[in-house]
C-alpha cells in the first residue's frame, strides 16, 4: 500500500506539485471507493463544496447559481445522507472512474493554495455511461494533517448533461 503523503508535516511554503497531486489521486480513490468519512476528513471545518451552473462563469459569486452549494453543515449531511439507505438515487452506488491531468497550484495571498486541475469523471450507472468533463479549481490550507480543501469547486465544462442524469454523486 502506498504511503499515504497527506499526513507528514509540510510547510506552505513546500507544498510541490506532486503532494497536490497525491492529494488528489488519494482523494479520487476514497470518492470511488464510496469512503465517505475518509474523504470529509480531507476538509478543514468550515469547509466549502461547489459545483456552480454551466452560466455560473458569467456572474459573480453572490448571484451565481449552483448545483451544489455546500456549506459545512450541508457537507456534512450530504454525507450522512449518502451513507444511508435514504440516498435513493444513489441506492445501489454508481460506479465512477476519475482522471485527472493539468494539475497546477500556487500559493494565495491568504496563506492557501490554490489549485486548479483538468478532470475526467466517468460514471456508470443503470447501464448508461455519463462521462463528466471539467475543471477543479480548489483552495487547499496546510494543517497538522497534510493538505486539505477550505474550497473544492467542480466546474463543469459540458454545455448540458443527458436528460435525467442526477448530480447525486461526489464529482
Amino acid at each position: 500500500m502506498m504511503e499515504d503523503v497527506t499526513e507528514r508535516p509540510i510547510a506552505l511554503d513546500a507544498v510541490t506539485r506532486t503532494d497536490v497531486e497525491d492529494f488528489l489521486y488519494e482523494e479520487a480513490a476514497l470518492l470511488s471507493g464510496w469512503r465517505w468519512d475518509d474523504w470529509l476528513a480531507l476538509f478543514v471545518p468550515g469547509a466549502r463544496y461547489e459545483i456552480p451552473t454551466f452560466d455560473g462563469e458569467a456572474y459573480s459569486g453572490r448571484v451565481a447559481q449552483y448545483f451544489i452549494a455546500d456549506d459545512w453543515d450541508l457537507l456534512q449531511a450530504r454525507i450522512i445522507r449518502m451513507k444511508s439507505k435514504q440516498a435513493h438515487a444513489e441506492n445501489p452506488p454508481s460506479h465512477t472512474s476519475r482522471l485527472l491531468g493539468n494539475v497546477r497550484h500556487w500559493p494565495t495571498d491568504d496563506g492557501a493554495v490554490a489549485v486548479r486541475a483538468n478532470f475526467v469523471v466517468h460514471r456508470m450507472r443503470d447501464g448508461l455511461l455519463d462521462p463528466y468533463v471539467g475543471r477543479y479549481e480548489h483552495e487547499l490550507v496546510v494543517s497538522d494533517g497534510g493538505l486539505r480543501f477550505r474550497l473544492r469547486r467542480a466546474v463543469l465544462l459540458t454545455e448540458s448533461v443527458r436528460p435525467g442524469t442526477r448530480l447525486s454523486f461526489i464529482l
